[in-house]
């Protein structure tokens, strides 16, 4: 049986930075917060995902960090449509199991950085089938680019900027208490942008 294997072509930084903050803005549209900090578990759920906690995810290659139950392709539009996936995170604090409200900056990250497998190397497929795996392996090109795209979704260009340059006045833990992210990665992000060498 001969299988179609789609090659691996690399997003340029520019598009990644675009899905990523077109989808910050269209969930900040339609759910108006006074901070910006994104919350991407209500935006799992609205894409029409699951979290489920898996503590293997991050040691085992076989283990998926996310994957779909289901789906429809519009032939019109050439869409995805009732899109039903399972987001796996390796962690919950006993709080977070007791509210049900993920709070962890690291988790944060994952729930993003699996939406941009979700995006970039699910949804970009047109083919009619989507396909069922994708590079997870350590430092591969799907995973920098899913690393990229979870950045730019919680720390989005122009939002960053602005507090960065009006609220935070360049203070990394400011920053980083705004949008709910780690220390490091917001001085990670910060650098990207050329705001700090």
């Amino acid at each position: 049986m001969q299988t179609n294997h789609i090659p691996e072509i690399p997003y340029m930084v520019e598009h990644i930075e675009q899905r990523a903050e077109k989808l910050y803005n269209t969930y900040r549209n339609q759910h108006p917060h006074p901070t910006p900090a994104l919350d991407i578990q209500q935006l799992t759920y609205d894409l029409g995902g699951k979290i489920w906690l898996n503590p293997d995810v991050n040691r085992l290659l076989n283990t998926p960090e996310l994957d779909i139950n289901d789906y429809t392709l519009n032939s019109e539009t050439r869409q995805w449509e009732n899109i039903s996936f399972n987001s796996y995170i390796p962690y919950l604090s006993l709080h977070e199991q007791n509210t049900r409200t993920i709070r962890n900056v690291f988790t944060r990250f994952r729930l993003a950085h699996n939406l941009g497998h979700l995006y970039l190397h699910i949804l970009n497929n047109k083919t009619g089938t989507l396909p069922n795996s994708y590079n997870k392996t350590p430092h591969s090109q799907q995973e920098r680019e899913a690393n990229g795209f979870a950045a730019t979704l919680l720390m989005p260009k122009t939002h960053f900027t602005h507090h960065w340059e009006n609220t935070a006045n360049g203070d990394i833990i400011e920053l980083s208490k705004l949008f709910k992210t780690g220390a490091i990665y917001t001085e990670i992000r910060a650098k990207q942008l050329g705001l700090i060498n």
